[in-house]
C-alpha cells in the first residue's frame, strides 16, 4: 500500500508541475490531487522537497533499469528523450530549486550509466582505480554540464549537441586517456 500511495503522490506532483513551479504547490493541493489526506502525505514524506527527491530517484531508477548499455548513443538518446518528454516539469523544478540540487540529481542519474558504459571500453579494467574514478567523474560532470546548459536554453531539442558528435568526442578522448594511462603505469 505504501508504494501505491507514494506513486500516487509522485504522479500528482508531476501533474501539478506541468502547470506550476514547485514553490506554488501546496501540500493540501498535492494531497487532494493524489486523492489522499494531508496526514497521509506526511506519513510518507516530510515535505514537498522530500517527495520531489523520491520522485526523481524513482524516475532515475526506472529509466536506468530500461537502458541497455551496449550502445552509448542510443542510451544517451533515451535519456534526452526522457528529459524532452518531461520538459515542463523539469523547467518548473529547475526554476524552483537551487542549481546545485539539480546538478546533484543529474549526477546521480548519469554516474551509474557512465560507469557502466566506461567499464565496457577496452583497457578500462586495467586502469588504476584513481584513473578510472577520474574518468567517470570527467564524463559524468561533462554530461551534467551539457544537460544544465540545455536546461538553461529551455530544453529545446535543436539546442542539444548532436549525439554523434558527443559519441565521436567521447570515443576519441576515452581511447586516448586509457592508452596514455596504461603507458604511464608501465613506466
Amino acid at each position: 500500500m505504501s508504494a501505491i500511495t507514494k506513486a500516487a503522490l509522485s504522479g500528482a506532483l508531476k501533474r501539478l508541475l506541468q502547470t506550476k513551479t514547485l514553490d506554488d504547490i501546496t501540500i493540501d493541493e498535492l494531497a487532494q490531487t493524489a486523492g489522499v489526506s494531508r496526514k497521509t502525505f506526511y506519513y510518507h514524506f516530510q515535505d514537498i522537497y522530500d517527495l520531489l527527491e523520491w520522485t526523481m530517484n524513482e524516475d532515475s531508477r526506472l529509466l536506468l533499469a530500461e537502458l541497455d548499455f551496449d550502445n552509448w548513443e542510443k542510451e544517451l538518446a533515451s535519456i534526452v528523450a526522457y528529459l524532452d518528454a518531461n520538459r515542463t516539469l523539469i523547467l518548473n523544478v529547475y526554476h524552483s530549486l537551487s542549481h546545485s540540487a539539480i546538478e546533484h540529481e543529474l549526477t546521480t542519474l548519469f554516474l551509474p550509466a557512465v560507469t557502466q558504459l566506461l567499464a565496457r571500453e577496452p583497457g578500462y579494467d586495467k586502469l588504476q582505480p584513481e584513473d578510472a574514478e577520474l574518468l567517470c567523474n570527467l564524463y559524468t560532470l561533462g554530461m551534467v554540464g551539457i544537460v544544465l546548459r540545455w536546461i538553461d536554453d529551455g530544453l529545446l531539442l535543436d539546442r542539444f549537441p548532436p549525439l554523434q558528435k558527443l559519441q565521436m568526442f567521447s570515443r576519441g578522448t576515452l581511447k586516448g586517456f586509457i592508452e596514455q594511462s596504461l603507458e604511464q603505469a608501465e613506466e
